[in-house]
């Protein structure tokens, strides 16, 4: 595996520079990204006389949403806001009762990571008429934004597949392969991000010219105990295969565990995820991760923020597309750059 990961680089960055989402992302280095929710979000803060209270619920609490949280709370402190911070457990019924309680408690906006999608609706409707920032998860029916109540932040997730399956396909190429025989790890299914990630990296791997078989399709619901166990099963079954797509990095170290409690000391084939947390860096570092897409959790918190202060104040959040949406960047992540994400 580790053969091919110098050859990877230079067409990887090449292909970051010119792989966009919808022009927000052309030209945006490692760097660019991590800046991005310190310098280019701080937006205009709603007038000093005003303490304006955000309340925020999360979908559920995992090592991502640690820091997207932490990203919500350090803007907030930096702005002056009240938050409250609520965790749903994946729950819609909880959700929808969290915001109607913030709704009814006097928060003047909410961000909102959706438990469903597909029923962002419901939660919209359940705030009433305080503005809403949605965050990390895209709604399936972008109609229900109208950017001056309701706006959504966060990244690309067909991208985050699609730089997956660029790096996969050089490292694969690099070594002789015609052929992808994937091992596919995907989040809970029905999630319009699980279905967008798996399809980018599909996508990715047949435009590199790679025919794609897989040898393995099944969900670990984001969870690092349920990709270790299903890929111990997997690897009992003596079935070939020549990588491993995660949809992200919980279930791709959970996969690196799995080797490890099979007696296999390294990865036999590349094993990619996404998020770039510190714990799949260091993976990466370790060389036991072959690489992954950093998710700026804490800028799609700072930024969620931001967005939905400036509905409070009557303003377009800054960003803000024509399809009411507020992109942050991604950026592939291999050993070649990996230090610049470590903490």
């Amino acid at each position: 595996m580790k053969k091919a990961l110098s050859s990877v680089l230079a067409a990887l960055m090449l292909s970051t520079v010119l792989f966009g989402c919808n022009g927000a992302q052309d030209g945006a280095t490692a760097q660019d990204t991590k800046q991005d929710a310190g310098a280019s979000s701080e937006g205009t803060a709603p007038a000093a006389d005003k303490k304006v209270k955000i309340g925020i619920t999360l979908a559920t609490q995992n090592e991502f949403n640690t820091v997207l949280q932490n990203g919500c709370e350090d803007r907030a402190k930096q702005n002056g806001y009240t938050i409250d911070v609520q965790i749903a457990n994946e729950d819609m019924s909880t959700q929808i009762s969290q915001i109607r309680t913030f709704a009814s408690s006097g928060c003047d906006a909410i961000v909102i990571q959706a438990v469903l999608n597909d029923s962002v609706g419901e939660l919209l409707d359940a705030a009433g008429d305080v503005p809403v920032a949605l965050v990390n998860r895209m709604p399936t029916d972008l109609s229900v934004l109208d950017g001056q109540s309701s706006v959504y932040v966060g990244s690309n997730e067909h991208d985050f597949g699609y730089y997956q399956g660029q790096y996969l396909a050089e490292m694969l190429k690099a070594d002789g392969v015609s052929e992808a025989k994937v091992c596919l790890f995907r989040g809970p299914l029905g999630q319009d991000s699980v279905r967008l990630r798996s399809e980018g990296a599909d996508e990715a791997l047949k435009d590199a010219g790679l025919a794609v078989t897989y040898v393995f399709d099944d969900t670990a619901e984001w969870d690092r105990a349920k990709a270790m166990d299903k890929m111990v099963q997997f690897i009992g079954t003596g079935k070939e295969y020549n990588c491993v797509v995660c949809n992200n990095d919980e279930m791709a170290l959970g996969v690196i565990e799995a080797y490890v409690s099979s007696g296999i000391s390294e990865p036999p084939v590349p094993v990619c995820g996404i998020d770039a947390t510190e714990n799949g860096c260091q993976a990466i570092k370790a060389g036991t991760l072959a690489c992954s897409v950093f998710q700026d959790a804490a800028g799609q918190g700072a930024m969620a923020v931001d967005a939905a202060a400036a509905l409070f104040s009557g303003e377009k959040p800054e960003g803000m597309s024509d399809d009411n949406i507020v992109w942050v960047p991604v950026v592939a992540v291999s050993p070649d750059n990996v230090d610049e994400f470590i903490q």
